[in-house]
């Protein structure tokens, strides 16, 4: 193997605008291999496709973590030439006589439609080749042992056996710039990750109530993997919870605290789309109702990947990205100080608008 051929699938849908996400992509793609130290030699844009031309076995690694990715396959590039590739399958087929293999399937795209034989030529062409020199293979359209893939662009074949399964979305930067309010819980790194896969560029903000953040540095650094261009900000915040316990009763106390992080974003952060984990009714303080009260008291754009979500689902992912057992680890975050025993749930903001007002950010 000596390449790898990239697929996406929801940037093929953006019409004239297509080649700013291929070169957004291709971006996204060349900050992963160097923030994993990845050794490459070429990687361009074909149609439909990128090319990575690249040995390091740890490549994969890296692409698993673009968002954008549809798909890839680790691929033999050879000439455009029907005995070329016949020479190519016949060294995977031999590479694998190891794994016992009796079936095969040979499954052809073409990129291009100029070459002068259809999918379905090629795929008889080869496989009757490879019955020729293999007789102990048997043909499987529905369940073979081994896929031999085939992809024809305009001057290249590429002839691969495993398709891996890729992260999807956009690429990093195409959908801008937003403020996430990074926790130290579940949900939080989980909608910075959301958030992420749609195409923005983030800079989290973490409201810290402790000098030992360093759980939440981890934090940051495993959501780095996914988007090397990920900013972090601490900002201490125990002044604004003393006045906050000094000037509100215990029920909005959460509230209020949401609505001070909201209003110190804006202030310090002007202009920028707001993140939060919020997921309807897991809390009280993530209510309909006090959501609303929450942002009504911002201009900001507030956005909220998670909100249909239900906490297994926050959790598998959590998992999947590797934040999970960073997020159960024992911290103290600012809303520990504040939660109440019976917290309002359906708090108005006349209610609290004069305690807001009271608060000095």
């Amino acid at each position: 193997m000596n390449c790898f051929i990239i697929r996406y699938s929801e940037i093929g849908l953006k019409g004239k605008n297509r080649p700013y996400f291929e070169r957004s992509l291709l971006s996204s793609i060349k900050r992963s291999l160097k923030y994993f130290n990845i050794e490459f030699s070429k990687i361009t844009r074909i149609r439909g496709r990128i090319i990575l031309h690249s040995k390091d076995k740890k490549a994969d690694d890296a692409l698993k973590k673009v968002f954008g990715i549809a798909s890839f396959s680790e691929a033999i590039e050879c000439p455009l030439k029907i005995q070329e590739i016949k020479k190519e399958v016949f060294e995977l087929i031999k590479s694998s006589k190891d794994r016992e293999i009796k079936t095969f399937r040979i499954t052809t795209n073409r990129l291009v439609k100029n070459f002068n034989m259809t999918s379905q030529q090629i795929n008889e062409i080869i496989g009757e080749a490879v019955l020729l020199r293999y007789p102990e293979l048997k043909v499987s359209l529905k369940n073979p042992q081994l896929n031999i893939g085939i992809e024809i662009s305009n001057s290249k074949a590429y002839v691969y056996t495993k398709k891996e399964k890729a992260l999807g979305g956009l690429p990093i930067s195409v959908s801008g710039r937003c403020i996430v309010l990074l926790s130290g819980g579940i949900d939080s790194p989980v909608a910075a990750y959301q958030i992420m896969r749609r195409g923005c560029n983030v800079h989290l903000i973490h409201f810290s109530h402790t000098t030992s953040t360093n759980k939440i540095k981890k934090i940051y650094e495993k959501l780095k993997e996914y988007n090397p261009l990920l900013k972090l900000s601490i900002i201490p915040f125990n002044n604004i919870e003393n006045q906050i316990i000094k000037y509100s009763p215990s029920k909005y106390r959460i509230i209020i605290l949401r609505i001070a992080f909201i209003k110190y974003i804006e202030k310090h952060f002007p202009n920028q789309p707001i993140v939060t984990g919020d997921n309807l009714g897991q809390v009280a303080s993530q209510t309909i109702e006090n959501l609303r009260t929450i942002s009504s008291f911002s201009s900001a754009l507030i956005l909220r990947p998670l909100i249909s979500f239900d906490k297994q689902q926050i959790i598998e992912i959590a998992k999947e990205i590797g934040t999970y057992e960073l997020s159960i680890l024992p911290y103290t975050d600012c809303c520990n100080l504040l939660v109440s025993t019976h917290p309002e749930i359906k708090a108005t903001p006349e209610e609290i608008k004069e305690i807001v007002e009271k608060i000095q950010l």
